[in-house]
């Protein structure tokens, strides 16, 4: 299964909390993460500041 970019980084933050990782090592933590997360209600609070974080370290870089 190919996982998106996003979602990936996405997982790394909900788990780390930033996303100052290359994509690499948010790839190879994916698997591990996503069994960490799985069944946890509790992993939407940290979501919080995702897409802020996202657009400015990978849309804003895009953009200039």
């Amino acid at each position: 299964m190919d996982i998106s970019h996003k979602e990936v980084y996405k997982m790394f933050f909900m788990i780390k909390g930033h996303l100052e990782v290359t994509e690499k090592v948010a790839r190879d933590c994916y698997d591990g993460y996503f069994r960490r997360a799985w069944g946890n209600h509790e992993m939407v609070y940290h979501l919080d500041g995702f897409e802020e974080a996202y657009t400015k370290k990978f849309l804003t870089t895009l953009t200039k």
